[in-house]
């Protein structure tokens, strides 16, 4: 099966812990992640990580503020790699500047590593 039906079975999947999940932004990502990090088809932790905020993402939907602050920490993490990967390749890049009306960050990274830690400790 190709990337794009992983996604999707994740996703779905995660769906329903977040409608249950009576949190906030961080809540709903901790739960979506529980169930994400446990899939029993899809193994790829990339794909458990994506569809788990993409069913964050959908829940919230574009127009809102939880949306938005996701989509500037996933911004965030793209420019990173960006960086590391012109790093690797011998260049010299420079890190963007900081934008000071940017939402407060929600550490998905770090939730995400968390939760995968705790099920590979059991």
């Amino acid at each position: 099966m190709g990337n794009d039906v992983m996604l999707s079975l994740v996703t779905s999947e995660c769906e329903d812990a977040v409608k249950r999940c009576s949190g906030g932004l961080e809540d709903k990502l901790r739960a979506a992640m529980n169930v994400a990090k446990d899939h029993w088809m899809v193994l790829d932790r990339e794909v458990q990580f994506k569809g788990a905020v993409g069913a964050v993402m959908t829940h919230y939907g574009k127009d809102s503020w939880e949306w938005m602050r996701i989509e500037a920490e996933l911004n965030k993490m793209r420019q990173l790699n960006a960086f590391l990967m012109a790093a690797q390749a011998g260049l010299l890049p420079s890190l963007p500047e900081p934008c000071t009306d940017e939402p407060e960050p929600i550490g998905m990274m770090k939730m995400w590593h968390d939760a995968v830690k705790a099920q590979d400790t059991k």
